[in-house]
């Protein structure tokens, strides 16, 4: 059996996987030399044109996730405290309405049993009218907090980007407790 014919040396180096004389590097960016510029100079304003178009593009389409993740996030937040409260809220009128009809009986062992009804009516309509008076300040104020602290205030990483603090000096730890009202 006769042995295989050797292969050409052009041939080999052109089957390797690794261009041995390629002007472009890895990243097919062109080298940085003077004589690749005079080829480049009528390829270069397509080229970065074509390539700033394609960065804005992903910029804006990485922006919309973006948007997106912080919108889900925010809805998340706000939504589960919503269910929480409300089944706080639910939980705790049960509790409230078993606690009013043992106090009615406990009371109407010694009074009548019509007064002592009257008499738990009276205190829940004085907690009535508490609760309508300081509304802004048991309701309203601490939920505006929550809302703006959850959609208008920067995150943490967000505002440590920002801010120019050029200082060496480390920054306060700050304690993770978590509060929703204040």
């Amino acid at each position: 059996m006769p042995a295989a014919p050797p292969i050409p040396r052009r041939a080999a180096a052109s089957a390797s996987p690794i261009p041995q004389n390629s002007s472009h590097t890895r990243f097919n960016h062109p080298p940085h030399n003077r004589s690749s510029q005079s080829k480049m100079s009528s390829e270069s304003p397509t080229y970065t044109i074509s390539a700033i178009a394609r960065n804005v593009k992903r910029l804006f389409a990485l922006n919309v996730e973006n948007v997106r993740l912080k919108a889900t996030d925010k809805l998340t937040v706000l939504l589960s405290s919503i269910a929480f409260y409300a089944v706080a809220m639910v939980m705790g009128l049960v509790c409230l309405v078993f606690v009013s009809i043992g106090l009615g009986h406990l009371l109407a062992t010694t009074l009548a049993p019509h007064l002592a009804y009257l008499i738990i009516a009276f205190f829940y309509l004085i907690m009535f009218i508490l609760v309508f008076a300081l509304k802004r300040r048991l309701f309203i104020d601490p939920i505006a907090r929550f809302m703006s602290r959850l959609l208008v205030e920067i995150p943490e990483e967000e505002r440590d980007i920002l801010s120019n603090d050029d200082d060496d000096e480390p920054a306060e730890e700050e304690s993770e407790e978590i509060v929703i009202f204040k």
